[in-house]
């Protein structure tokens, strides 16, 4: 049996397991495998959110200062706009730069650069940015920031609308 000091914060962390388990319990009763999942891991993200697979160094630098600031988890979502191929199949953002005129950058390369050295998921979504983000943020709920690319930003009306609805604040670089 543990000492009386040490009661209270052994009670404490079985409720916070208890409703940590039950919660992921219900998001997975409910089809939301990955939810439940993130539940369990616990573990905060940041989202960056990309056209295609472009990366302007400077976001990404940002985020994952961010990450590493907050001991979070770097979630890169990529959405794919309808029409927004060429025709060998790259991305017409792949080809552009950025807002400063960067060159974009893929995971891969960043890795290589050692900008990207940090735990990281990439998630692909298909569709406007507004709808991506949204359908992302309702299933993970550890997201506590949301960075964009101010060029992607600024391109898309549906998107200066969205602060008002997140859950986390919205950053754009």
């Amino acid at each position: 049996m543990p000492e009386p000091s040490d009661r209270d914060t052994y009670i404490t962390k079985i409720k916070d397991f208890f409703n940590q388990h039950m919660a992921a319990t219900a998001l997975a009763e409910e089809g939301l495998s990955q939810a439940a999942l993130e539940v369990l891991d616990a573990k905060p993200t940041v989202l960056l959110v990309v056209e295609g697979d472009g990366i302007g160094a400077r976001t990404l630098r940002y985020a994952v200062d961010l990450c590493h600031r907050t001991s979070s988890v770097l979630d890169i979502l990529h959405v794919n706009r309808p029409g927004a191929k060429t025709d060998d199949g790259t991305t017409l953002h792949r080809q552009a730069e950025t807002a400063d005129g960067a060159q974009l950058l893929t995971t891969q390369e960043a890795q290589k650069k050692g900008l990207l050295d940090i735990p990281f998921r990439e998630h692909t979504a298909n569709g406007r940015f507004k709808d991506s983000i949204t359908s992302f943020l309702r299933t993970r709920k550890q997201v506590i920031s949301v960075v964009l690319e101010k060029l992607t930003y600024s391109r898309s009306a549906s998107l200066k609308r969205l602060p008002l609805g997140l859950p986390c604040p919205l950053i754009t670089i």
